[in-house]
């Protein structure tokens, strides 16, 4: 058995197992607070949205005359494109975040 420090342990913060020789760098930093900042946005506006939506639609149901049934149609449709528009949103913030670090 040994007495000294465990392989990759470190007494300094910032330099243990898995962290390389330095902290983040200032950029690294502000970088993770403009993605906080970003990912904050967008669910406010998706809770804006769907405050909207279902504040928005018995208006245009009576305007429209639709049923009770087309309602909900109209609903899972929106519904369906904001979840694929979502979709391709974060595919596209994939490919575009792999091709900017590369």
């Amino acid at each position: 058995m040994s007495a000294g420090p465990e392989v990759g342990v470190s007494d300094q913060p910032g330099t243990g197992a898995g962290m390389g020789a330095g902290s983040l760098s200032v950029e690294a930093d502000s970088r993770r607070w403009l993605a906080l900042t970003v990912l904050a946005a967008a669910t406010l506006m998706v809770v804006l949205d769907t405050s909207i939506v279902s504040l928005a639609l018995p208006r245009a149901q009576g305007e429209l005359g639709l049923s009770e049934a087309t309602r909900g149609w109209v609903v899972t449709a929106y519904t369906a494109a904001f979840g694929g528009l979502l979709l391709l949103g974060g595919r596209m913030g994939d490919l575009i975040g792999a091709s900017a670090s590369s």
